[in-house]
């Protein structure tokens, strides 16, 4: 019978319940569960799990380079699209155009919004600056915490990961 690891952890819980209730001391029940069929079963799917998860990572670089072909592409075409339409405004520009109307779209030149051109920042009072939010630094607070600093707001924490080798 092929069990899932969540039933094999099932059957491990069990068996160390069981074994537990039987007045044994801790390194019994330590030992017992380690040569137990449930724990080399367990042992043994871990392993075909990682092989499994070793198989999805192994896509990935194909699909990152994937990935990255298309961006190219799609900043290739953009840029086409974008100089295409330039050519265009430069040309009814040029020629004193204002409205191009076809079956499919009305092609029409159109004044931009003024925008500001910073051309010397050093030069602009202070006045037009905003003041920026203070960003909390997580790295001096870290080693202010691991130095033994009591800090009200914060804390270590430390959680566990996996680690293959």
């Amino acid at each position: 019978m092929n069990l899932t690891l969540y039933q094999l952890t099932n059957e491990w819980r069990a068996l160390a319940d069981k074994l537990a209730d039987m007045d044994m001391d801790a390194q019994t029940v330590a030992d017992t569960i380690e040569g137990s069929d449930v724990q080399v079963a367990i042992e043994e799917k871990a392993q075909g799990y990682e092989m499994v998860a070793r198989n999805f990572e192994a896509h990935i670089p194909a699909i990152d380079a994937e990935i990255k072909r298309l961006q190219a592409l799609k900043k290739a075409l953009a840029g086409r699209a974008d100089g295409l339409r330039q050519r265009v405004l430069s040309t009814m520009q040029e020629m004193g155009i204002e409205r191009i109307t076809c079956p499919l779209f009305e092609l029409r030149r159109q004044k931009n919004p003024p925008a500001v051109d910073v051309y010397d920042a050093d030069l602009i009072p202070t006045g037009f600056y905003v003041p920026q939010p203070a960003v909390l630094d997580k790295k001096a607070l870290a080693a202010a915490l691991k130095a033994g600093e009591e800090v009200q707001g914060a804390r270590l924490t430390q959680g566990e990961s996996l680690r293959i080798k």
